[in-house]
């Protein structure tokens, strides 16, 4: 799987008819059939697929695959147990370590299943040594429904130090009608069941121009938030792992902050409303993120103990686990509850359905970059009049009071980042987060970058804030 190519048939015929003209061109051999079961797992937000690894289960052996240096590590699953959900429910070793740097503290879920029917052949060259390897595959694909979809496609596999075979062969495939599919098998196979490979993300994705309307841009943003929200609902009644409660409070979170950008765009009214609506949702969540926190910090609490005295801490924690067992089953019930469904029917309404008369103020209709530079700026100058007043005699109110203020900065230039440079406004992102952990709080720094000003598109940074601890 080094830098595979797959080429897809739109039936069987066309698949027929290209294999007879290969093996009538080329020099294969093999010729070997095999057949071929995988469940492909990953984590909801697709961690794997975007780091370029693949993962299946293949009749009790877990395989990862790096589809970049075509690298794998296996792991034979006990025979009993069933799969597991996290990276500490497999046995010590690299499949272990390697699995645990990326996907942390997400659950594994299956993503597609797929069968094959898999007719191989080996590409040699004139000494008779294999240059590349061709599959030819009918994979049926398990989709939402009870009907499998069916994929013709040829893989092009390449043997490393035959790149100049493998592009020739790449180019004669071509040449004999089917175009190269983009993607891998994993990308393909979801495409055939009406999914997308690593389509979720909890950041604010949404594309605005400069001169739309603020009270559309606006919307547009809160609506991102909210099917954030709505996206990790069902994992967290089902309690899948801590990152839906995750996301979904910092869909609040940012929902809150963007309310902020409404005055003299919606009536202030609807601003106030709302804003108490979802403050009251994060509030009902803060427990069970509270537990999950220190339950996820378990590791690093015994750690700070010496060895002799970490038993110590089992009772403890066993009394967290029944907690946060009591405070899910609180939240997922806050979720199915009358009250939270009007709360979410009544924003869905405000957002979707067109205004009347009156519900929108003459600022709506401004161009929304006028809006952005105006509340990014002052959300700077307010921001760098507090990182001023730091030194070290600061209480830990005034910098929990920046911290938050320097998080309302960022909320602003994540829901605007569209409409200014993106190598720029990334980077200005990059050092809001930036954090150092495990110091001291009086030698903790976190260096954060802001913008100074936004002159037509182009955004500038600055000198970063001094004394910001996170």
């Amino acid at each position: 799987m080094d830098n595979s190519l797959y080429f897809i048939f739109e039936d069987e015929g066309t698949r027929d008819e290209v294999l007879g003209q290969l093996k009538n061109g080329l020099p294969l051999t093999g010729d070997r059939r095999a057949e071929r079961k995988q469940l492909y797992l990953d984590t909801y937000d697709h961690r794997l697929y975007k780091k370029g690894l693949l993962l299946t289960n293949e009749d009790g052996r877990l395989i990862l695959r790096d589809t970049g240096d075509g690298s794998s590590l296996s792991l034979d699953l006990p025979a009993y147990g069933g799969m597991p959900r996290f990276w500490r429910d497999l046995p010590e070793g690299p499949f272990r370590d390697n699995l645990r740097s990326v996907i942390d503290v997400r659950a594994l879920l299956p993503v597609v299943g797929v069968e094959s029917l898999v007719n191989h052949l080996y590409l040699e060259n004139e000494d008779g040594k294999t240059v590349a390897h061709i599959n030819f595959e009918d994979v049926e694909v398990d989709g939402d429904n009870a009907d499998k979809a069916v994929i013709h496609l040829l893989e092009a596999v390449p043997v490393r130090g035959y790149a100049g075979e493998f592009e020739n062969l790449t180019r004669y495939i071509s040449a004999l009608g089917p175009a190269p599919a983009g993607g891998n098998i994993l990308s393909i196979a979801l495409g055939a069941s009406g999914k997308k490979a690593g389509d979720y993300t909890s950041k604010v994705s949404v594309v605005l121009t400069p001169d739309m309307p603020s009270g559309e841009a606006i919307k547009i943003i809160l609506r991102s938030l909210l099917e954030t929200m709505r996206k990790n609902e069902d994992g967290i009644v089902k309690d899948i792992d801590t990152e839906f409660l995750h996301d979904f409070r910092v869909a609040v979170r940012r929902t809150r902050s963007a309310l902020t950008l409404i005055r003299g765009i919606f009536p202030e009214n609807v601003k106030e409303e709302f804003k108490t609506e979802f403050a009251g949702i994060g509030k009902k969540s803060n427990e069970l993120r509270d537990l999950d926190i220190y339950l996820l910090r378990r590791e690093e609490y015994t750690e700070m103990l010496p060895p002799a005295l970490r038993a110590g801490l089992d009772p403890l924690f066993d009394i967290i686990v029944r907690e946060r067992e009591e405070a899910h089953r609180e939240f997922a019930l806050e979720l199915a509850s009358d009250s939270y469904r009007r709360s979410i029917e009544a924003w869905e309404k405000f957002l979707y359905e067109p205004e009347a008369p009156g519900d929108a103020l003459p600022g709506a209709a401004e161009p929304v970059i006028g809006l952005a530079k105006l509340r990014i700026r002052k959300r700077y100058k307010k921001a760098l009049k507090l990182g001023k007043a730091i030194d070290g005699s600061s209480s830990d109110r005034d910098l929990h009071t920046l911290r938050i203020e320097c998080k309302k900065l960022r909320y602003y230039l994540e829901f605007f980042e569209s409409l200014f440079p993106a190598d720029e406004i990334k980077e200005v992102i990059r050092h809001l987060k930036k954090r150092r952990q495990g110091e001291h709080r009086r030698r903790g720094r976190a260096h954060i970058g802001v913008i100074r000003e936004a002159e037509g598109n182009k955004v500038r940074i600055p000198r970063q804030v001094r004394g910001v601890r996170r």
